[in-house]
């Protein structure tokens, strides 16, 4: 999901808990694995004028819970680990991109030992066609 998405329901779901709020924005959304999911933080106005602010935050499926005090987002966090780049990398390119990165340095590796020697055919075709496959999955239809 983009991150005006996640912000639309961070606001949905704040609006839902406090429908008193008034003047309701995003500051920041942390996308980037969040303890494996993703942190919107909601500012807003209260019916009596005050500054307030809601964390809400979206879990692995996508379902947002919403904060009032960031110490209660920390206790519900606190038992999760976040996840290892080599988990995170896996989650983003899959197998395909693992694929692609290791023939990659395969050819690297290649290169640099002897440099006058030709990169086998059948490996710069293997690469040319999952990075082809890769990036063709990407495209937004």
């Amino acid at each position: 999901m983009e991150e005006s998405e996640y912000s639309k329901l961070a606001i949905e779901a704040v609006k839902r808990d406090q429908p008193q709020a008034q003047n309701l924005w995003v500051p920041y959304v942390f996308k980037d694995d969040f303890y494996g999911g993703t942190l919107v933080i909601v500012r807003f106005q209260s019916d009596d004028g005050r500054d307030m602010q809601n964390n809400v935050f979206f879990d692995r499926d996508d379902r947002p819970g919403v904060y009032y005090r960031t110490e209660d987002l920390a206790k519900a966090l606190s038992g999760r680990k976040s996840i290892s780049p080599v988990s995170r990398f896996l989650q983003d390119t899959g197998i395909t991109g693992f694929i692609a990165v290791l023939i990659t340095l395969t050819i690297i590796y290649l290169v640099i030992n002897d440099p006058a020697a030709k990169v086998p055919d059948i490996m710069a075709n293997a690469l040319g066609v999952i990075l082809g496959f890769y990036f063709g999955t990407k495209v937004k239809k």
